[in-house]
């Protein structure tokens, strides 16, 4: 997330007229990865599951991944010296929300010292 913050102040810093940029970003979620499970019912309603695990030929083990879901943004906060700005503004704003996938309504632009 950090480095996310770190490339998309950088980024930001060179939008005409945006000037010295800093980011915060927050998460609904933070993302996870999806492992493949053995499920074993037992003729009734108990379900145990198992992580999927394979062997290496080096004697590891290593889990199944089937995939992983991204971590998904609530807001966003950018200070930045041409905050004041409307065309400043309204650049930044469209390029956090392409970035992020937040609405104007998740993303707070403000002018810094």
């Amino acid at each position: 997330m950090a480095e996310f913050e770190s490339r998309l102040e950088a980024t930001l810093s060179e939008v005409s007229g945006a000037g010295e940029t800093q980011v915060l970003l927050t998460l609904a979620n933070t993302g996870r990865r999806v492992l493949a499970q053995n499920v074993e019912q037992d003729g009734q309603t108990h379900n145990q599951s198992d992580t999927l695990v394979v062997a290496g030929s080096d004697r590891s083990e290593t889990v199944v991944e089937l995939g992983r879901v991204t971590p998904e943004f609530q807001g966003a906060l950018i200070v930045c010296d041409g905050g004041d700005s409307p065309q400043v503004r309204l650049s930044v704003m469209t390029a956090v929300s392409v970035l992020t996938g937040l609405g104007a309504d998740q993303i707070s632009i403000c002018k810094g010292d």
